[in-house]
C-alpha cells in the first residue's frame, strides 16, 4: 500500500488499483464494450478521468482475464535527434510505435521503423493460440489522448486518412485485436470523416461523466476508510458542496450553486492536501491501534477545500523542494520558466518537453526532476531513448500559470534585465552589449536575485565576451586618444618653432616701413587738425546763430500764446472753458520760455482761482464705485496692477479680469441728512508704498459747503486749526513680496482736517521716502511725513498758505525769514517760488 490514500492531481496507474474507487459501474461497462466490439470509443472532458478508468480499472481486469493488453499509446511525440523528419512515411503511426517500441525483438531499434505499418508491427506481437484453442487470445490496442490526432502535426494532415487505413488493414489481418480511442468530446466531430473505415463505424462508444454524488462521495470516503479513519456526515456533505459549486449568471451578475458534477482531478487535490494536514498519528496505516477519535471533521474541509489554492500551493511546494533538491544548480525562478514555456503552449494547453528542444529539460539537473516526478507534478516517459517530460493533467494549467504570476512579481526588476538579457541571446548576433546594458547585466548576475531566477550559459557568455569587448575598445580608444596628443604636441611645437622664425622675420621687415608710415601719419594728422579746428570754429558760429534764432522763435510764439490767453480772459461771453484754455495756453506759453514772467503771474493768479477743469476721460468705475488710485505690480510685467477702489477693495488686473484680491476698508452708509465724504488713495513712485484715507460721512451742510466754488481771498483764509477741525486717519500699506500684495505697515497716523473737505492731494518725492498731504477747503493745509525703514511718520504737523506778494512780485506767500523753508526747490531770478509757513 502507497503511503497516502490518494494519488494526487496524476492519473491513476495500474498500481494504484487499491485506491480506485467510485467507478465500478463505467469499468463493467467499458469491459463489456472491449469484450463484446473490435472497435470502441471512450470520449469525455478533460479531466474526467478517462486514462484513470482504463489504467487502474479496465486494464487490470483485462489482465486478469488473460487479455494481452499493449502499452496505452498516443499518436503525438518528439521525433530523435538523429530520425529526420522527411523519413518517416506516418508520423502518427511512428509516434504510436514509439510507445510499443518496448516489446520489440532485442537488436532492433524504433530508428528502423520509421516506414513501417501498423499491421506489420503488430503481427509479431500476437500470441499463438494456446493448446486446444483455435484462436489466439484478443490483443487489445489502446490509443489515449487521441484528440492530439487533430492538435498536433497539422502540417502532415495528408497522412491522417493513411493512418486509419492501416488500422483497419492491422484489423483485417488480425482477427483477434481490438482497438479502443480515448479522447476529448469535443474533437469526436471531426473524427466522424474516419469512422466509416472501422469495424461498425466506430458506433460502440462510451461518454464517461465527472463523478456524481454517490459515486464522488465513495470516492472520498472508502480511500480514507482504508486507512482507518472516519469522515464527519456534515465534513462529507460540506465537501462535496464545495466540490460540486458552480457560478450560474443571473443578469449582470453570477451566484454560488450546487453542480451536477465533481471533479475528478479536483477531488484528488483538496482530498490529498486533507490527508497531507492530518495529524501524522493518524496516517500510521490501518492496522495501527485506534481510540475511535480519528475523525475528519468540518474544520479540515473549510480550510483546505479549495482547489485552485490547492493546487498552487500544492505546485509551490513541489517547485521550491525541487530547486532545494538541485543543491543550488537551479532557480526557483528558472523552474517556473521552464513550466510556464516548456510545459504549457501559448495557447495554453500542456506542452512536451525533451531533451534538446528549446526549453529542453536538459537544462533541468536530475535531482530537481526526480522531486518534480516523484511529486507527480511532471510525468516522464521513454520513447525509445528519447526522455519527454509534460504535466501530469491539464487541470494543473491556470494554477500554476497564477502563481507564477504572484511569484515573479515580487522580482519584476530582476526578471526585466534577465529575460532582456536572454532576448540578446536569443538573436544569435555577435553584437555585444553597449556600455549602459552591459552594467546592468552584470549587476544583476551579481545580485542575490540570479541564484533564484538563473542565467543562461550562453547569457553569462555573452556578459563575458561583451566586457571583454568594452574593455579592449577603451584600451583602443586610450591608445588612439594618446596617439592623437603626442602627434599634437609635436605639430604644435613644430608650428610655434615656424611662427617664431617668420615673425622674427616680419619683424625686420616692417620696422622700416612703419618708420616711414608714422612719419607721413603725423604730417598728415597735423593738417587734418588744422583743417578740423577751423571747420568746427564755423560750425560753433553757425550754431550759435541757429540757437539764438529758434530761442527767438519760441518766444514769439510763447508771447503769442500768453495774447491768445488774454483774449480768452477778456471774452465777456459765457463761455465755462475760457479759464480751461488760458490757463493751458498760458502752461503752454511757459514751457516755451520759462522768463515770460507775466505769463507766471497770469497762471499763478489762475490757479489761486477756482478753475472748472472739464475731465480728460470718463471715469473708470469697479463695479459699483470709482477706482482711487493705480499702479504698477512691483517687479511684475506691464499687464499686472493693482488698483484701489472707493468701495475699499485692493484690485489686481492681469492682463485680462479685475478681481478683487484684499479689503482695505468698509465703506460706510450714510443715514437721512447725511452723505459719504469719498475716500482717497494714493501709490508711491515706486508702488512699494499705499495710502489710503477711508470715506467718512458728513452733513448735507457741509458737504453743501465744501461744494465747488471760489477760493476765499484775504485774511479770512488765515483761519487756526480751532475753527471747527476734525481728525482724519491715514492707513498706511506696505508691499509684500513674500505675499505678493499689500499689507498693513504700523498703526494709523492723524491729521486735522475740515470737514467736509474733499480736496486731498498727495505728492510723493521720487526716491517714495518722504510725503506730502495737501488738504483744500477754504484755506491750504499740508502734512509732510518721513519714511522710517518700513514705516512712515510726522515731520511737520501743518502748513499754511498766504497770498501776500513779497518784493519779487512772482511769489505766492509771504513768510518772516526765521520761518521760511523752501519744498520745492530753489528759486532762480525771474522764476516762479512757493514757500511755505511752518505752523507751530
Amino acid at each position: 500500500m502507497s503511503d497516502s490514500p490518494f494519488v494526487g492531481p496524476r492519473p491513476f496507474e495500474k498500481e494504484d488499483s487499491d485506491r480506485f474507487f467510485g467507478r465500478t459501474r463505467e469499468t463493467e461497462e467499458l469491459l463489456s464494450l472491449i469484450i463484446a466490439h473490435r472497435a470502441v470509443l471512450v470520449y469525455a472532458q478533460s479531466g474526467a478521468g478517462k486514462s484513470s478508468l482504463l489504467r487502474a480499472g479496465v486494464i487490470k481486469r483485462l489482465e486478469e482475464q488473460q487479455y494481452p493488453v499493449l502499452r496505452s499509446a498516443r499518436v503525438h511525440g518528439l521525433l530523435p535527434n538523429d530520425v529526420p523528419p522527411e523519413s518517416v512515411q506516418n508520423i502518427f503511426v511512428y509516434h504510436a510505435l514509439q510507445y510499443w517500441a518496448a516489446a520489440l525483438p532485442n537488436g532492433q531499434s524504433i530508428k528502423d521503423h520509421a516506414k513501417t505499418t501498423l499491421s506489420e508491427f503488430l503481427k509479431p506481437l500476437v500470441a499463438a493460440p494456446e493448446a486446444g484453442e483455435e484462436s489466439s487470445p484478443p490483443l487489445i490496442v489502446i490509443l489515449d489522448q487521441f484528440e492530439e490526432f487533430f492538435t498536433t502535426n497539422q502540417h502532415r494532415w495528408q497522412e491522417r486518412r493513411p493512418f486509419f487505413d492501416q488500422l483497419a488493414q492491422a484489423l483485417h489481418d488480425l482477427p483477434t485485436m481490438k482497438v479502443v480511442f480515448v479522447m476529448r468530446e469535443e474533437y469526436i466531430a471531426q473524427l466522424e470523416p474516419f469512422a466509416d473505415l472501422l469495424p461498425e463505424k466506430l458506433r460502440p462508444r462510451m461518454h464517461l461523466e465527472r463523478l456524481r454524488g454517490n459515486a464522488a462521495r465513495s470516492a472520498v470516503v472508502k480511500p480514507f476508510q482504508n486507512w482507518g479513519l472516519s469522515l464527519d456526515p456534515n465534513a462529507a456533505d460540506e465537501l462535496m458542496a464545495e466540490l460540486s459549486e458552480i457560478r450560474v449568471a443571473e443578469g449582470d451578475k453570477f451566484r454560488e450553486t450546487r453542480g451536477e458534477f465533481v471533479e475528478p482531478v479536483q477531488l484528488q487535490v483538496v482530498c490529498q492536501s486533507l490527508w497531507e494536514n492530518l495529524p501524522s498519528e493518524w496516517k500510521n496505516g490501518p492496522n495501527a491501534s485506534s481510540d475511535g477519535s480519528r475523525l475528519i471533521t468540518a474544520e479540515y474541509i473549510e480550510r483546505f477545500g479549495d482547489v485552485d489554492n490547492a493546487l498552487a500551493c500544492y505546485y509551490d511546494r513541489s517547485v521550491e523542494r525541487a530547486a532545494a533538491a538541485s543543491e543550488g544548480r537551479i532557480g526557483e525562478g528558472e523552474l517556473r520558466r521552464w513550466f510556464g514555456t516548456a510545459l504549457i503552449t501559448p495557447t495554453g494547453t500542456r506542452g512536451l518537453a525533451f531533451r534538446g528542444a528549446p526549453g529542453a529539460t536538459w537544462r533541468i539537473p536530475g535531482l530537481a526532476l526526480k522531486e518534480l516526478e516523484e511529486a507527480h507534478v511532471i510525468r516522464r516517459e521513454d520513447r525509445s531513448g528519447t526522455i519527454t517530460h509534460e504535466l501530469t493533467h491539464d487541470r494543473f494549467i491556470e494554477p500554476i500559470q497564477k502563481s507564477n504570476h504572484k511569484w515573479l512579481a515580487g522580482y519584476q526588476e530582476a526578471e526585466r534585465i534577465r529575460a532582456k538579457l536572454e532576448q540578446y541571446v536569443n538573436r544569435e548576433s555577435d553584437e555585444s552589449l553597449d556600455d549602459v546594458e552591459l552594467r546592468e547585466a552584470e549587476e544583476y548576475l551579481n545580485s542575490p536575485a540570479t541564484r533564484v531566477l538563473g542565467a543562461s550559459p550562453e547569457a553569462r557568455q555573452l556578459v563575458k565576451r561583451s566586457r571583454k569587448a568594452l574593455d579592449e575598445e577603451k584600451k583602443r580608444q586610450a591608445e588612439e586618444l594618446e596617439e592623437a596628443r603626442r602627434r599634437a604636441e609635436e605639430q604644435e611645437q613644430l608650428r610655434r618653432a615656424e611662427t617664431e622664425k617668420v615673425t622674427l622675420l616680419r619683424r625686420q621687415r616692417n620696422f622700416g616701413v612703419i618708420v616711414v608710415v608714422l612719419g607721413v601719419i603725423v604730417l598728415i594728422a597735423l593738417a587734418a587738425l588744422g583743417y578740423l579746428m577751423n571747420e568746427k570754429r564755423k560750425i560753433w558760429k553757425q550754431t550759435a546763430a541757429q540757437l539764438q534764432q529758434d530761442r527767438q522763435t519760441l518766444i514769439e510764439k510763447g508771447k503769442s500764446l500768453r495774447e491768445s490767453a488774454k483774449a480768452a480772459l477778456a471774452n465777456r461771453t459765457d463761455d465755462p472753458i475760457k479759464d480751461v484754455t488760458a490757463l493751458r495756453n498760458l502752461a503752454l506759453a511757459l514751457n516755451l520760455n520759462r522768463q515770460d514772467v507775466e505769463a507766471a503771474k497770469m497762471a499763478g493768479n489762475l490757479l489761486l482761482q477756482r478753475v472748472w477743469c472739464p475731465p480728460a476721460a470718463s471715469e473708470v468705475r469697479y463695479r459699483r464705485d470709482t477706482l482711487l488710485a493705480a499702479a504698477f505690480a512691483p517687479g511684475g510685467s506691464n499687464n499686472e496692477i493693482f488698483a484701489a477702489a472707493g468701495d475699499g477693495q485692493l484690485l489686481f488686473w492681469n492682463g485680462r479680469e479685475l478681481s478683487p484680491v484684499e479689503s482695505l476698508f468698509e465703506k460706510p452708509k450714510p443715514k437721512e441728512r447725511e452723505v459719504a465724504q469719498p475716500g482717497f488713495a494714493s501709490f508711491s513712485p515706486n508702488a512699494q508704498w499705499l495710502f489710503i484715507i477711508a470715506p467718512t460721512l458728513a452733513s448735507n451742510a457741509n458737504a453743501e459747503f465744501a461744494g465747488p466754488g471760489p477760493p476765499q481771498q484775504g485774511p479770512a483764509a488765515g483761519g487756526s486749526a480751532g475753527s471747527g477741525e476734525e481728525t482724519c486717519k491715514l492707513q498706511i500699506w506696505r508691499w509684500s513680496l513674500h505675499k505678493g500684495t499689500y499689507e498693513r505697515a504700523g498703526e494709523e497716523l492723524e491729521f486735522q482736517r475740515f470737514p467736509g473737505s474733499r480736496m486731498i492731494n498727495f505728492a510723493w518725492s521720487p526716491e517714495s521716502d518722504r510725503v506730502v498731504l495737501i488738504n483744500t477747503r477754504q484755506r491750504d493745509q499740508m502734512y509732510l511725513f518721513r519714511g522710517e525703514g518700513r514705516h512712515f511718520g510726522t515731520t511737520s504737523r501743518a502748513i499754511e498758505q498766504t497770498e501776500q506778494h513779497e518784493n519779487c512780485g512772482a511769489c505766492l506767500c509771504r513768510i518772516p525769514h526765521r520761518h521760511r523753508r523752501n519744498l520745492c526747490g530753489s528759486g532762480k531770478a525771474g522764476t516762479t517760488q512757493r514757500r511755505f509757513h511752518r505752523r507751530g
